[in-house]
């Protein structure tokens, strides 16, 4: 099997093309990622596709998607084979959350709209309030329900506090299924693009996304990465959000682990729970991009079966 083709068993061309569907677009278009092994090469690449009704998207410096008709899927494979640029090649693989967190796009679209108008004239975030210097109530922390969240707790949290509540300036990217980031309990903590300018419509930092004030949704492919379940009770990604950094002693609702950090909200997880691999390395090269330090990643991806001799090398890497 040639060494290019990232899949488990001897598959013909055509076979293995017409196995790399893409998880959002299975009706006419297939999608695949392809490594190169330099911009030189991407530019060859690029040519070589637009010939065969094909699109490229360079994803990082090395791996690049491909959008292909499905009746130009052996044509497309076939070129790519022979590319001496093309180092390897592999299905832009789904991604799924571990639980079911599924809404419905017209109750995210509703509140989508009503988080807007409450995060207008927040734009800045509020100076970092003073902590207390002795515990507000027994469990330590002023915030209500603390005590319930057994998980703290049993980590030992409360001693981690008495080294360190974590650094404002440490970023913490959430990139998931976005983050409610008009939560009070999480708006405080929120990530700001001080390079851009909110809703002036111009990318004003160059870095390819316009008004990204507080992240991205590389699912929709706007600025709004926020997060709806649909119902009373938080989305995966707030969910996340909270556990990382909800903010302490306020008088309210939870406490992170971190209650000092701030929190960069990614979205490419969609209301269904899915996302592509594609997406996945988008946001992920945004949060590093962007100085976030640690990434928050709790979903898991297909093409991970080591009994399939498979690995999704495009995420690894």
């Amino acid at each position: 099997m040639n060494r290019k083709i990232i899949l488990g068993g001897l598959l013909s061309i055509f076979t293995l093309a017409m196995s790399f569907a893409s998880a959002e677009n299975q009706n006419s278009k297939q999608e695949i990622l392809v490594k190169i092994t330099d911009a030189k090469a991407f530019m060859t690449v690029q040519t070589s596709l637009q010939n065969l009704g094909s699109k490229s998207e360079l994803l990082t410096e090395q791996w690049v998607l491909v959008k292909m008709p499905k009746t130009r899927a052996a044509s497309v494979m076939k070129a790519l084979e022979a590319d001496e640029g093309v180092e390897l090649i592999q299905p832009n693989y789904p991604i799924h959350l571990l639980e079911d967190y599924s809404s419905q796009d017209r109750l995210r679209n509703a509140a989508l709209k009503k988080s807007l108008e409450r995060l207008n004239g927040r734009v800045n975030p509020p100076d970092n309030p003073a902590i207390p210097a002795a515990p507000q109530t027994s469990t330590g922390v002023a915030d209500p329900l603390f005590a319930k969240q057994w998980g703290m707790l049993d980590s030992g949290v409360k001693d981690a506090w008495k080294v360190t509540m974590g650094d404002p300036n440490m970023i913490v990217a959430v990139i998931d299924t976005g983050v409610d980031y008009t939560h009070e309990d999480l708006l405080p903590n929120m990530w700001r693009n001080t390079n851009e300018i909110p809703d002036n419509g111009i990318d004003d930092d160059n870095n390819g996304y316009v008004d990204d004030v507080i992240g991205w949704d590389f699912s929709s492919n706007d600025n709004k990465p926020y997060d709806f379940k649909g119902s009373a009770n938080p989305g995966h990604g707030t969910h996340c959000a909270g556990n990382v950094a909800a903010r302490g002693f306020n008088g309210t609702g939870i406490a992170g682990v971190a209650p000092l950090v701030k929190i960069m909200a990614l979205r490419f997880i969609g209301e269904k729970g899915q996302g592509t691999t594609a997406d996945a390395i988008k946001a992920i090269k945004y949060a590093v991009d962007n100085g976030a330090k640690v990434l928050s990643n709790s979903w898991g991806s297909e093409g991970e079966d080591p009994n399939e001799g498979t690995q999704n090398q495009a995420l690894r890497d």
